[in-house]
C-alpha cells in the first residue's frame, strides 16, 4: 500500500496498482499500524496507529489515533511541503 495524503489527523492509503480493498471487509473496530517514509532529505520513517474512517475499493482514509494526532515531525513536513507549491495567479482576475 502506499500513502498518497497526508494531514496532521490522518492519511489516505491506496492499494498497489493491481490491488483492490475488499469493501466488505471491517477495519472500523481495529487499529491498523502503518510504516512509512516521509519525502524529506533524511527519510524520515514514521510509525503510527490509525482507524478506518471511510473504506472504498480504491483506498482507505484513516485517522491517527489520539496519541499520533498533533505530531511535531509530521507538523513540520506538512508545512515545509506548503512552502513549495506554486499557486498561478492570473493577474486579469479582479
Amino acid at each position: 500500500m502506499k500513502v498518497v495524503d497526508l494531514s496532521s489527523s490522518g492519511v489516505k492509503i491506496k492499494p498497489h496498482l493491481n490491488r483492490t480493498i475488499d469493501t466488505t471487509d471491517r477495519f472500523f473496530d481495529n487499529p491498523i499500524l502503518i510504516a512509512f517514509h516521509l519525502k524529506d532529505t533524511d527519510e524520515t520513517h514514521i510509525q503510527k496507529t490509525v482507524h478506518a474512517r471511510h473504506i472504498c475499493e480504491n483506498y482507505i482514509g484513516a485517522e491517527f489515533d489520539e496519541s499520533g494526532q498533533e505530531d511535531p515531525i509530521i507538523g513540520s513536513y506538512i508545512l515545509s511541503q506548503r512552502h513549495h507549491l506554486t499557486i498561478d495567479i492570473n493577474p486579469y482576475l479582479p
